[in-house]
């Protein structure tokens, strides 16, 4: 939908996504032959010939959301009536899911698809087999004796999948300890800085979602050292050597 729309110099999508209150109503005037006056739609609105295909793709994405909506509430279903391996024991699934969630941009689907893929933490040793089986372990790709390029295996594409999207969510918390880190990523890198900044959050997120299900306990931020500052021993300048003129 965004692309035919944006054939047509409507750029509703750099404001508004599709899905939300906003998005909808716009696309919704244009193709009832409207004409919002908003700034990211041209004064031309949508040809006649093309109302009818974006209707009728509004409504194919209504009928995906409530399937994707149905499958979600059984899939939380199941796990509410199970216990899972947690700890040194099991847990009843809504706990679960509710420790699951406190680990930084995981929501209730991030949540699920880990459970469903994963299932029991035992499965791995160490973090760095997690990372492994869920795609965010970095191989580096070398030319004539120079990194050219970070490549990442294949792993568990569903479980990978998700947690890039549960990366990317965490990117946009102005105030999270794991968002201004992986900012910090994407502002080092000028050619693909936003991509390298996701996978390593990813990697991150994973390793929470291990650690959060083998020690049954929710997320704790303090555990990480993200630009802890140097520790600076109090003197007067004096004490260090500086003479006045460098004062």
């Amino acid at each position: 939908m965004n692309n035919i729309i944006l054939r047509f110099g409507h750029t509703v999508a750099s404001e508004d996504a599709v899905r939300s209150t906003n998005g909808r109503a716009i696309i919704g005037a244009l193709t009832d032959g409207e004409v919002p006056n908003v700034p990211t739609v041209a004064p031309t609105g949508l040809p006649p010939e093309i109302r009818p295909v974006i209707k009728e793709l509004m409504e194919d994405l209504d009928c995906a959301l409530a399937r994707a909506r149905k499958a979600e509430a059984a899939a939380v279903s199941f796990i509410h009536n199970e216990v899972w391996p947690a700890g040194t024991g099991d847990l009843p699934g809504g706990a679960l899911l509710d420790l699951l969630k406190t680990v930084p941009g995981v929501g209730q689907v991030t949540a699920v698809t880990w459970l469903s893929e994963v299932v029991d933490h035992k499965r791995f040793a160490t973090s760095e087999q997690v990372a492994a089986y869920c795609g965010c372990d970095p191989s580096l790709k070398v030319s004539a004796g120079k990194v050219t390029d970070f490549v990442r295996r294949r792993g568990n594409l569903r479980l990978h999948k998700a947690l890039l999207y549960a990366a990317s969510s965490e990117m946009r918390n102005p105030v999270g300890t794991l968002a201004q880190w992986g900012q910090s990523i994407a502002g080092r890198h000028r050619k693909g800085g936003y991509r390298k900044a996701t996978g390593a959050l990813a990697r991150r997120i994973a390793c929470g979602l291990w650690h959060v299900q083998r020690l049954a306990k929710p997320f704790d931020t303090a555990q990480y050292r993200f630009g802890k500052p140097p520790s600076v021993r109090d003197a007067p300048a004096s004490a260090i050597g500086l003479s006045p003129r460098h004062m």
